[in-house]
């Protein structure tokens, strides 16, 4: 249902398919590309000056969410 395979749902409920912030039990890996040479990522007015001054953080999550499109960013904003 979810094209990025983020939720599904299951009797009747939607379901969470791995978590941003919590630790789980789950195994994220991606492969290694080598050709992309810019990756974005979608933030608010509000975050990008303490990104610009110290960079992208993962803050209270695992991972940090990059795109490979203007869209995309704009959408994870």
């Amino acid at each position: 249902m979810d094209p990025k395979g983020r939720f599904e749902v299951r009797d009747g409920m939607i379901r969470a398919r791995y978590g941003h912030n919590k630790s789980l039990n789950v195994d994220i890996r991606y492969d290694v590309d080598n050709e992309v040479s810019v990756l974005y990522h979608g933030t608010t007015k509000e975050a990008l000056t303490r990104i610009m001054r110290e960079g992208i953080k993962p803050m209270n999550r695992k991972y940090v969410h990059l795109v490979l499109d203007l869209r995309d960013a704009y959408e994870v904003a």
